[in-house]
């Protein structure tokens, strides 16, 4: 698989990251297995990678207001993420899936949403432990299977 260093993310963070050789479908179908997930589903009430109406526990919440990009940081920062080393992350659609350390990703966590330029992003810990998804539509909603 291309590396494909000419994505501004790629460059910015190639000392932090490891592209891996899977994309989204695998990763997302890997999820699916792992975790028992159903994925999407038409006529659900968001645009997300899994029916997250259907996961339990789950927990949601928005990430479109001012000072959210310190706060999501600090929220992550308190969640059981920290007691994992590593997360695997979307990035832009038709890129590879990255491997980066959890500490870095939420010290970075607003470079990791932009990267999908709004199109919503699956993100989970490096063992499937734990999986949260930003929302691909107008209500900016994170999900997770982890209080946050």
């Amino acid at each position: 698989m291309n590396t494909q260093l000419d994505f501004w993310l790629f460059n910015k963070h190639v000392n932090h990251i490891k592209i891996l050789e899977i994309g989204e479908d695998t990763f997302r179908k890997e999820i699916a297995q792992k975790k028992g997930y159903d994925l999407y589903e038409p006529n659900t009430r968001h645009d997300t990678v899994f029916n997250w109406d259907k996961i339990t526990p789950s927990y949601s919440l928005s990430y479109d207001y001012v000072n959210i990009e310190s706060e999501l940081s600090a929220f992550l920062g308190n969640t059981p993420l920290v007691n994992h080393q590593n997360m695997l992350v979307e990035t832009a659609p038709g890129r590879p899936i990255i491997e980066v350390k959890t500490k870095y990703f939420i010290n970075y966590i607003w470079d990791f949403v932009r990267a999908s330029n709004g199109m919503g992003a699956v993100m989970a810990t490096s063992d499937y432990d734990l999986v949260m998804e930003f929302s691909n539509d107008e209500e900016y909603l994170l999900f997770s299977d982890f209080k946050i």
